[in-house]
């Protein structure tokens, strides 16, 4: 069957293999063109509409860039379209006021259904990212883009190359449904985040070492004595009304993460619409190490997706000694003992926007700048375990570059555990906060965020209202290196 989605795919890819010299010098602001088009749209028989539009496409003529011209225009025709259903444009106008043809209609509920308009065997047809704030502009790169042309819609790849191995896309929707989805909220563009440090003092993380092969393997869990569920809810109660709650790495195991989801449902005190139970050790089956692995539930403990990390992460031998991670290290380097996946989950959810967890060092995957120039989310939440984040680290070194891509915001939380086995009197951010590098719609580009616990005792954690607060810039910089040591040459 002829499907306007199909149809889309395929300019979309015939346009992608024209250069961009010739993309930019088309015209696409040819009224009576885009009204002929236009007229086509608005009717309801989709496999006419697309021998139609393909009729009308092939009658310009194939030289010069008249061709090129309207097949970016009929492109932009079918994007203003789908604009009816995007979530960006519902949140405003409210479903019953959009009208929509009985093609598009079907688009709606396919989405609902799966998560995508549309899946071939190299794309998805998507809501283009942000959902629920502005999208990048069409110049935005400084240069031609075709992506950056289309508001509504977006053609992304569902797997990408992970040095030298495959990762999967899955895409899927959370609905604004208050029992198994996320409702809107009353602060959107200004959502109020907690980070919730739970493993506090040294003793809280506890690790047991193995040798396999060349290499050395930590696995990291939280000690006996610690109720990473209870202390969390703690958060949660102290914190007030929220929108995200997010927790750090390998501090919430999957048990205590499924006491969290009992407690959540039989209790009416939260107030929080998404929750990121930071990350633990979950069963991966007879002989493997655990995943480690990240439960996003919403206020009802209702459990609405699953990330486990795709690349763990090292120390050195002697970070492992200092951190006292490994009595004797005689390897050189010392693995997370965790098995590692090869899919990363983008959900959609329509109450808050797009969402991705990127655990750690997945945030440094290589492919990770090309699936958010795609991808487009509205949120990037990142649990760490590490010695703090503190400025200048790798952390804001990783998304400085990576805030260029899309419009995301980034929200890193880490525990207090390895930075008291450093330091034992060390107040660590527990929570960096980070935008993009150029807002639509105004305010500072690449604002950051460092915060610390003001808390005098348990629970720590950190609260923010993105935008109300008092931002610094993230920013490249220079300075002159420490003395060298004697005879040492540059």
């Amino acid at each position: 069957m002829k499907t306007l989605s199909k149809y889309f795919f395929e300019l979309w890819r015939t346009a992608g293999d024209w250069s961009h010299v010739d993309r930019s010098q088309a015209s696409t602001r040819d009224a009576a063109l885009i009204a002929s088009f236009n007229d086509v749209l608005h009717t309801d028989d989709e496999q006419k509409i697309v021998e139609t539009l393909r009729s009308k496409v092939r009658a310009t003529p194939t030289s010069g860039l008249a061709e090129i011209s309207a097949a970016l225009t009929c492109m932009r025709c079918i994007d203003e379209m789908f604009s009816r259903i995007h979530p960006r444009y519902l949140s405003k106008t409210g479903s019953t006021r959009v009208a929509r043809t009985s093609w598009l209609a079907n688009y709606e509920r396919t989405r609902l259904e799966t998560g995508y308009f549309a899946r071939d065997e190299r794309n998805y047809l998507l809501p283009r990212g942000p959902l629920l704030r502005s999208n990048r502009s069409e110049h935005a790169s400084s240069a031609e883009d075709l992506a950056d042309r289309f508001s509504a819609l977006s053609v992304v790849n569902h797997s990408f190359d992970k040095d030298g191995r495959r990762m999967d896309v899955e895409i899927s929707l959370v609905s604004r449904d208050a029992i198994h989805g996320v409702p809107i909220g009353k602060r959107t563009g200004n959502e109020r985040i907690a980070c919730a440090a739970i493993a506090e003092v040294s003793t809280d993380i506890v690790t047991t070492s193995r040798l396999f092969g060349d290499n050395g393997f930590i696995l990291y869990q939280v000690s006996e004595h610690l109720k990473p569920a209870d202390r969390l809810l703690r958060v949660l109660q102290q914190a007030g009304s929220l929108d995200i709650a997010l927790a750090p790495e390998l501090v919430m195991p999957q048990s205590e993460v499924e006491r969290l989801a009992d407690m959540l449902l039989y209790s009416s005190h939260f107030d929080c619409r998404l929750i990121v139970a930071g990350s633990g050790n979950a069963e991966a089956g007879a002989g493997k190490s655990p995943w480690n692995e990240s439960q996003i539930l919403n206020s009802a403990g209702f459990t609405l997706w699953t990330q486990r990390k795709l690349w763990p992460a090292f120390v050195p031998a002697d970070q492992a000694k200092k951190l006292q991670l490994c009595a004797n290290p005689t390897a050189a380097v010392y693995y997370e003992d965790n098995s590692d996946s090869k899919t990363l989950h983008i959900v959609d959810v329509d109450g808050l926007g797009r969402c991705l967890v990127l655990i750690c060092q997945d945030l440094k995957e290589a492919c990770i700048g090309e699936v958010l120039r795609q991808y487009q989310p509205d949120w990037v939440f990142s649990p760490i375990l590490d010695t703090g984040i503190d400025p200048g680290r790798w952390h804001q070194n990783t998304i400085f570059p990576l805030s260029e891509k899309s419009q995301a915001r980034f929200v890193v939380s880490s525990c207090m555990s390895l930075a008291r086995r450093k330091d034992p009197s060390a107040q660590p951010s527990l929570g960096m906060f980070h935008g993009p590098q150029m807002p639509e719609g105004g305010g500072l580009g690449r604002c950051v965020a460092f915060e610390q616990s003001q808390a005098t005792d348990t629970p720590h954690f950190v609260v923010i209202d993105w935008g109300s607060h008092s931002w610094t810039q993230s920013s490249l910089g220079v300075a002159s290196p420490p003395p060298a040591p004697p005879g040492f040459v540059l």
